[in-house]
């Protein structure tokens, strides 16, 4: 009986072995027959690098990054050949290059060759549910089988977070992987606040009250942090965006990792008049996702309000203009139900929300305010924070992730909050500020931002990828 057991196993052993070195030759013959069919290959060092970016056409930080990137490698090191694994817009690549150099201000005339994937509806987390994020990564694993037969890369580059396709890629295509890594799937904050029973919009109410929800939640957290750190090990390069995001990803991947701070506008920004601010006019810019946390921002402006009204200052009740991005129709949604908080409050009338917004519009707009708000707990970095001090924007933050560890310098560059108390009275605070008090600390805002810069971030960009090249 035994015997027969070890022979069947060792027939599937065979089997498997033997498809995935059949996958490989398939894959390698393919791979040379993409670089035949492009006119820039001309001989045996040039390599296909693939980028996994299949929301290449959205507005937001990562896609900066992206953009960046590619601009970044196109100029050192042009003879290679570039490849995006994209959703499959309804435009074609020029629109998606032209809407990328008008969002971001980047120069996008480089030769990028798009592969249009046709099962990323599979990343949209709405699809799952119930324990979405195993589900969402099984559904990663299963776009990015179709990305790596479609086009196998020699080097794959992810600028999304989506750690479950880099196995697929070592294994099938035996591609070189690179990650960029925003934020970690699965972190020690999200095991800690499961641990303690703690309510968010990842970790609902009821599973929270429940010990014995908790802690089966606790275990699946557990478990996926263990996958997770898997295909961790899968990588030969890891670069991260900030000291939050290194010190999570050090833990749960137990890899060495390098902080490469994410491209921020910071030269056209740095030439908005510092003089010229409306006292009574804040900013908010953030993609209108759930933990951006938009909610805590109208809150804390109708406490704002209040705390005027009651000091007898209703002269100076200020207004605020919330810019976004929205992807998709749950973003959408999640606008008209800010709209209706504002409503609620009896704010609305001192809100308006800019949805989309053209980057020559947004500069109009950060050149016009004097007050910047944001309340994302625990972001990962912060790009629009960055934008803010460059514009000379008096910074309000969240005291916490990448603002607090690598951005802002309290009372010196820029300030934070923790509740809708401490965001209004902060809020009360800069807009009684004296204008020599205002421009001390525009000035000083402005002059720390350097390190942040698209230059800065471009040239240890490429310093990092010219290993794998």
């Amino acid at each position: 009986m035994s015997y027969c057991l070890c022979s069947l196993l060792w027939i599937v052993a065979s089997f498997i072995i033997g498809l995935i070195i059949a996958i490989r030759k398939y894959l390698h013959s393919k791979r040379e027959e993409f670089k035949q069919s492009r006119p820039e290959f001309n001989n045996d060092r040039q390599k296909v690098i693939g980028i996994f970016h299949p929301f290449c056409n959205a507005g937001g930080g990562g896609e900066r990054v992206l953009w960046a990137a590619i601009k970044s490698l196109n100029d050192r090191f042009p003879y290679h050949s570039y490849v995006i694994y994209s959703d499959n817009y309804e435009c074609n690549s020029t629109q998606i290059l032209l809407k990328a150099k008008q969002t971001f201000q980047v120069e996008t005339n480089f030769n990028i060759h798009f592969v249009q994937l046709k099962t990323c509806r599979l990343l949209s987390p709405k699809m799952y549910p119930f324990m979405t994020i195993l589900f969402q990564n099984i559904g990663t694993m299963l776009v990015g089988l179709e990305a790596v037969f479609r086009c196998p890369p020699d080097i794959m580059l992810d600028t999304m977070g989506c750690s479950f396709i880099f196995p697929i890629f070592k294994l099938f295509s035996s591609s070189k992987v690179c990650a960029y890594v925003h934020y970690p799937t699965i972190s020690v904050d999200m095991l800690n606040m499961v641990a303690s029973n703690q309510s968010n919009y990842n970790n609902r109410q009821f599973i929270a009250k429940n010990p014995f929800l908790s802690n089966l939640k606790l275990l699946y957290y557990k478990t996926f942090a263990f996958i997770y750190r898997m295909t961790g090990k899968c990588t030969d390069v890891v670069m991260v965006n900030s000291t939050w995001t290194n010190n999570h990803i050090r833990q749960v991947w137990n890899l060495d990792v390098t902080t490469v701070y994410p491209p921020c506008n910071t030269s056209h920004l740095k030439k908005l008049d510092l003089s010229k601010r409306d006292r009574n006019l804040i900013i908010s810019m953030a993609q209108f996702r759930p933990e951006k946390n938009h909610r805590l921002q109208i809150e804390a402006l109708a406490k704002l309000i209040k705390i005027l009204n009651e000091n007898g200052d209703t002269v100076t009740i200020p207004k605020l203009i919330v810019i976004g991005s929205c992807r998709n129709e749950d973003d959408s949604q999640l606008v008209e139900e800010l709209k209706q908080l504002s409503h609620q409050l009896n704010v609305e009338k001192y809100i308006t929300f800019k949805v989309n917004l053209p980057y020559v519009q947004m500069e109009k707009h950060l050149g016009e305010a004097s007050i910047a708000i944001h309340t994302m707990v625990n972001e990962h970095f912060g790009i629009s924070v960055v934008e803010f001090l460059s514009a000379g924007l008096l910074t309000l933050a969240h005291n916490s992730g990448g603002p607090k560890l690598d951005i802002i310098k309290e009372n010196n560059t820029g300030y934070f909050a923790s509740n809708v108390d401490e965001f209004a009275n902060t809020l009360y605070k800069l807009i009684k500020l004296s204008e020599s008090e205002a421009l001390k600390i525009r000035t000083q805002a402005r002059q720390s931002i350097e390190k942040f810069s698209e230059q800065t971030f471009e040239r240890s960009f490429s310093d990092i990828m010219e290993h794998l090249l």
